[in-house]
């Protein structure tokens, strides 16, 4: 018993060791898979209120859908938020009102976007001079001037 003894004298500190770190790791990946799901909870959540608000038809742009217990049935939770997500991307690559394009005379902004029925966009040099030209033609710089459209909704709202 004499070798066991010793044997177990300098082994059971390390054992103590092992357990608190194997403890800390376990605490750590309990931690993480919670932090995990809430995030996932968050997602969907926010995935569901966006589907649910459905801003001017924005649901059938995105799920070929107008309603939302359609939409909910067919989809899931994964399925929207990839959707939603996709769509939202789109938005950002698209031309919209406020960006700076460049156009056949040189550097524009954007005053007005026809995505559904000519697919034109209508544009003003800063000289004044107005155009307007098929959206495949002008290429955005990527400078964008949220003021143009916040200035434009004014004037449509008064």
């Amino acid at each position: 018993m004499g070798k066991a003894s010793e044997i177990w004298k300098e082994i059971k500190p390390k054992i103590g060791e092992m357990l608190a770190v194997v403890n800390d790791v376990e605490t750590r990946a309990e931690k993480a898979q919670e932090e995990a799901y809430q995030r996932g909870l968050s997602d969907a959540w926010e995935a569901a209120k966006k589907i649910a608000s459905d801003n001017a038809g924005r649901n059938y742009s995105i799920f070929g859908q107008h309603f939302t217990v359609e939409i909910l049935n067919t989809h899931s939770a994964s399925e929207c938020i990839e959707k939603i997500k996709q769509y939202e991307q789109r938005q950002e690559e698209q031309i919209q009102v406020g960006d700076e394009i460049e156009a056949i005379a040189g550097k524009a902004v954007v005053i007005y976007v026809d995505y559904v029925d000519e697919h034109k966009v209508r544009y003003v040099y800063s000289n004044g001079v107005y155009a307007f030209e098929r959206i495949d033609n002008v290429t955005k710089t990527g400078r964008h001037f949220p003021e143009i459209a916040a200035v434009l909704q004014k004037m449509k709202e008064s």
